[in-house]
């Protein structure tokens, strides 16, 4: 046993030991893959088959029924004395009675439940989620510093808003344009040429900007009516 601390103390000198244990490497409370397999696997499956049921706007009876068969899983997942896999457990409990409650507001908010407990829930417990690239192929998960995964979520979150912002502005813009032409094509076109008319010296009658309007249908005229034209079309 003397020999066993000896060794223990020198790993310790050197930063291959940690920790308060007099012998040997101490033990973990915060789990192993290992040890979150289960509540892990179970919480990652729930959420593709809701998921999966919501994207395809499904009924809400089988999201429902995703939730009760989810229950007997939390009950037989419950954790050892892992800190991690009790977090994880208390995860998937939640989600669930999440899912149950979103089911009642559409497969939006059943959706909104999903990216919630991959951003926040799991994030906060140091579990990346990373979702399926392809249809009926399933996400997958392990264990990440919080810190790092909350950094990366903001980042994508702010990604998105300004992707978000940036495409509102490019509709805006297209829709102003849609108005502009209306409004150009419901102008009277003699008060619509008549500026750009009287430039050239000119005194303009109706029958003038009918003539112009009637070669040219306005708003898509190039040029305007010069004294020359004026001149010709009145001869």
């Amino acid at each position: 046993q003397k020999a066993a601390v000896y060794i223990t103390q020198i790993l310790k000198v050197v930063g291959v030991a940690e920790g308060a244990d007099d012998i040997g490497f101490p033990v973990s409370s915060a789990g192993s893959e290992a040890e979150v397999e289960g509540p892990l696997d179970a919480l990652t499956e729930f959420r593709d088959a809701v998921r999966s049921i919501a994207r395809k706007k499904g009924p809400v009876e089988e999201i429902l029924g995703a939730c009760d068969a989810v229950a007997d899983k939390v009950q037989a997942s419950a954790p050892a004395a892992a800190r991690l896999s009790d977090q994880v457990a208390k995860v998937l409990a939640d989600f669930a009675g999440a899912i149950r409650a979103a089911a009642a507001g559409g497969h939006g908010a059943v959706l909104t439940a999903c990216d919630h407990v991959r951003d926040d829930a799991l994030t906060a417990i140091g579990v990346r989620l990373e979702d399926a690239t392809r249809e009926g192929q399933s996400s997958t998960w392990k264990l990440d510093d919080p810190e790092t995964l909350m950094k990366e979520v903001a980042a994508r979150r702010a990604e998105a808003e300004e992707r978000a912002k940036q495409a509102k502005a490019k509709a805006a813009a297209k829709l102003q344009q849609e108005v502009d032409k209306l409004t150009a094509g419901s102008a009277d076109p003699f008060e619509t040429l008549k500026p750009d008319l009287q430039l050239e010296g000119g005194a303009l009658s109706q029958a003038d900007v009918e003539a112009w309007v009637g070669m040219q249908p306005p708003p898509k005229a190039k040029g305007k009516p010069t004294p020359e034209w004026l001149q010709a079309s009145r001869g």
